[in-house]
């Protein structure tokens, strides 16, 4: 290593976590040593230095960036550093913090290096400190720049701090020596307790950061304090140091200051408006102790600052002046001996109350919300109790929370709500867990602006009770809404710890409301229910189809075929169990959420609620429509599943008659015509529709519709599709009769369509002609075509006809009159 003394790196490394060196070849922690050394050979007297910088270690070494800094060895050096990366989010590798025996002359330049100042022969030389840290790579010079910068301020402070510190404990004992020989005109039970509570911050109870005398000036507003020259020690010795807040502006004076000030108290314990850089990144605590002349006049103010040391958090209280005063006081408002139950339940929950509220918080208002902590212990609930600061620089918000509904995301939700209210933002966070079932988070809503909102405290706490209501909760109460309450307790009962949390992240509780309508009427006769719905906030270009299906999940292979026929094209999908922990297989309930989109691009307008494509899904699953492309005139042609029906229908009688196209071909006709092909069903239920009775008007429809088609079909450029168009067309006007209209016994549309023709009329069919022709179109088959009349020969026969058409088809013969028929079966489809 050239130079550098052998002990040196067992000092800077010997404390080092082994596994922390592990990722370090030895060639790269020789590069790391030589780099530490020469930065520990230069140094003024009296300052630090800090070093950030990128090393550059041997090709395969992890990228580091690494932060030195050589002191003076003195106090909070290395957690005052480590505070710095906390606040910045950014993560050490490796911390090592050697204190080194050092010998250097009059410009600080190293003269010998005496090894580990902690070893006994080390005793009596000057101890050095040096920090070294690793951190994740900072590629920005600039970035590096400006974290050195920081680590800069904070040495500053704690240097300033550390030197002071004996001055500004001694500064204080002379306050107490002048209260003791010259009191205050000021009650002496207050004076007594003032001077106890200074007594007991100089007996290691307060980490003093700062100190500085303010002279009292009279003026017309009541008095300002002026900083007295030369009068500040530690962060305080800087005059313009300002620690209280107007707003967004930092203030040496506040009206709240000058209001205490003539108050008959001798001190007051507050939260500084800036944050320490010494020890730990937290608002400094403010302790102002006013100053009186001989005569007893206010002269003015020593202001102190830092931070509680630990003792201040875990001594008892009754052991902290002011602490002890203020506690007592409650006590003996309520009415309670110390020793009784009721007393020590009361100590207790004091006890327990967060150490800075304490300090800050007056004696009425603590009473109050002691009480309201106590009442929890008999009947655990949400419970908020906010204390806005008098100088509206912040809220303090204690929430106590039931602990199954607490988690996280709770805690957040509960902090937003907060923050909105009072106009402000959440500047921290303190979750406790005391003995009751509760967790109590205790919440600092910062503000700059202005002064604080007044929240009517009922209002906020149904506010959060609101947030904190679990997704269960929520769900019951959304079904108490709807339903009498048996019923409603039943269905909570049954479906509060039925959805996922993958659901309940998804969906509020008045979609799994509007699921569980539809999941009670599921059955294994009929298993499914299908939603076609938009989605708010995404695009018009998108819709989601939700299924319900008892049972059994619906295989992705089974759906999409379907959605595609059906004009869509999947681009998301999600599955769901629904049901209780325990429920048998034949009773859940799969949930298929998928996000569709127009196959043929554009927006999807869902007119009617989406109602035709529910029931083209729902006929298609039920077997009562065929699963083919006619189902996207459905989209494209917003037209009905049983009007699709009709033209797949002819579609079928065509390939029959027979024309050369095939059923993929004609469908895709009919999508590219979709105006025309509503128009040719309106057609056809101008002529055959039951409902229209006025013959006259019937004619002028059949006309007038009639005329629209062949306007429209003088903008079809293509032969072959004119062709065809007008061959459905040819076949509407040909047909004279159809029980399309007709309904079974239940009021469903009957599930077989037939049609009469008068054969003559058909374009395009081969001579012989019948009379008539009657198709038979059902979705289980093809279609079953009879022709009739004086050409036809021969009975009746039957060529592998489905048993379950028989009684249909001969009771549509004897309806006809038929004396001799052919009937051609064709082949079966599937579907849903």
């Amino acid at each position: 290593m050239g130079g550098i003394p052998a002990d040196f790196a067992k000092a800077l490394l010997a404390r080092a976590v082994p596994e922390d060196l592990a990722a370090l070849s030895p060639e790269a922690l020789d590069i790391l040593v030589a780099e530490a050394w020469r930065h520990l050979k230069g140094r003024r007297p009296g300052q630090h230095h800090v070093r950030v910088y990128n090393p550059h270690l041997p090709e395969g070494m992890p990228e580091i960036t690494v932060i030195e800094v050589i002191n003076d060895d003195m106090a909070f050096l290395v957690d005052s550093a480590i505070a710095v990366l906390n606040e910045r989010g950014l993560d050490t590798r490796l911390v090592v913090h050697p204190i080194l025996g050092v010998e250097r002359d009059a410009d600080g330049a190293l003269t010998a290096f005496l090894g580990d100042a902690n070893r006994a022969e080390a005793e009596g030389t000057a101890r050095e400190s040096l920090i070294h840290i690793h951190i994740d790579p900072i590629d920005s010079d600039e970035a590096r720049d400006a974290l050195a910068a920081e680590f800069d301020r904070v040495f500053t402070d704690v240097r300033l701090a550390t030197s002071d510190w004996q001055a500004m404990t001694a500064h204080v004992a002379a306050t107490i020596a002048d209260f003791r020989e010259t009191p205050p005109p000021l009650p002496a039970d207050e004076i007594g307790e003032a001077i106890a509570f200074l007594q007991w911050l100089i007996d290691e109870n307060f980490t003093f950061l700062g100190l500085r005398e303010y002279a009292y000036v009279a003026d017309a507003d009541g008095g300002r304090l002026a900083p007295k020259e030369e009068a500040g020690l530690g962060i305080m010795r800087d005059p313009e140091l300002r620690l209280l807040r107007r707003g967004t502006e930092l203030v040496a004076m506040t009206q709240e200051i000058r209001d205490y000030l003539h108050e008959p108290v001798p001190l007051i314990v507050t939260k500084a408006s800036v944050r320490a850089r010494v020890h730990r990144r937290a608002h400094m605590d403010y302790i102002g102790v006013k100053l009186f002349d001989d005569d007893g006049r206010l002269t003015g103010e020593l202001r102190i600052v830092g931070l509680f040391t630990s003792t201040a958090y875990t001594h008892s209280i009754r052991k902290i002046p002011l602490l002890r005063r203020k506690i007592d006081q409650v006590v003996r408002k309520a009415g309670f001996d110390h020793e009784s139950h009721s007393g020590k339940a009361l100590t207790n929950v004091l006890e327990g109350y967060p150490r800075d509220e304490l300090f800050q918080i007056d004696p009425d208002t603590l009473s109050d919300f002691a009480f309201d902590i106590l009442s929890l212990y008999e009947r655990p609930r949400v419970k908020v109790l906010p204390r806005p600061d008098k100088f509206d620089r912040f809220v303090s918000v204690l929430v106590f929370i039931p602990r199954d509904k607490y988690d996280s995301d709770v805690r957040a939700r509960v902090g937003r709500y907060l923050a909105a209210t009072y106009d402000g933002r959440v500047s921290a966070f303190y979750p406790a867990f005391p003995e009751v079932p509760l967790v109590r988070v205790h919440y600092i809503i910062g503000r700059y602006g202005g002064e604080t909102p007044r929240v009517d405290r009922a209002r906020l706490q149904a506010g959060v009770a609101e947030v904190v209501q679990t997704w269960p909760d929520r769900l019951r109460s959304a079904l108490a809404a709807i339903h009498a309450g048996p019923h409603a307790r039943a269905l909570g009962e049954h479906y509060a710890h039925a959805f996922s949390p993958a659901y309940q992240n998804l969906y509020d509780a008045g979609v799994a409301v509007r699921d569980i309508g539809v999941m009670q009427g599921l059955t294994p006769k009929h298993p499914l229910a299908i939603d076609f719905l938009e989605q708010p906030g995404e695009a018009g270009t998108r819709l989601h189809l939700r299924i319900l299906s008892l049972g059994a999940p619906l295989p992705l292979s089974t759906r999409v075929p379907v959605l595609e026929n059906m004009g869509f094209r999947a681009v998301d999908e999600r599955t769901d169990r629904i049901g209780p922990v325990g429920t048998d297989e034949a009773s859940i309930i799969w949930l298929h959420d998928m996000t569709l989109e127009r196959a043929s691009g554009g927006d999807v307008d869902l007119d009617d609620g989406g109602e035709r494509l529910e029931a083209l899904a729902m006929a298609i699953a039920g077997g009562r429509a065929e699963n083919d492309g006619y189902n996207t005139l459905t989209l494209e042609a917003r037209m009905h599943w049983r009007d699709v029906a009709v033209l797949r229908a002819l579609s079928r009688y065509l390939r029959q008659a027979p024309v050369r196209y095939s059923q993929d071909y004609m469908w895709g006709v009919l999508i590219r015509h979709a105006a025309i092909a509503s128009k040719i069903v309106a057609l056809f239920h101008a002529r055959f529709d039951p409902a229209h009775t006025d013959e006259t008007a019937r004619d002028g429809e059949e006309k007038a519709i009639l005329a629209q088609i062949e306007t429209d079909l003088g903008m079809v450029a293509s032969l072959d599709e004119d062709r065809i168009l007008r061959r459905f067309v040819n076949l509407v006007q040909a047909m004279v009769r159809t029980t399309f209209f007709q309904r079974e016994a239940d009021g469903r549309p009957r599930r077989v369509i037939a049609f009469k023709f008068e054969s003559r009329k058909i374009e395009g069919l081969p001579a012989p002609r019948p009379l008539y022709e009657i198709f038979v179109y059902s979705p289980r088959v093809e279609g079953i075509h009879l022709r009739f009349g004086k050409v036809a020969r021969g009975g009746l026969r039957w060529s592998d006809r489905p048993q379950d058409f028989r009684t249909e088809v001969l009771g549509l013969v004897k309806a006809q009159q038929v004396k001799n028929a052919v009937i051609v079966p064709v082949g079966a489809k599937g579907g849903f």
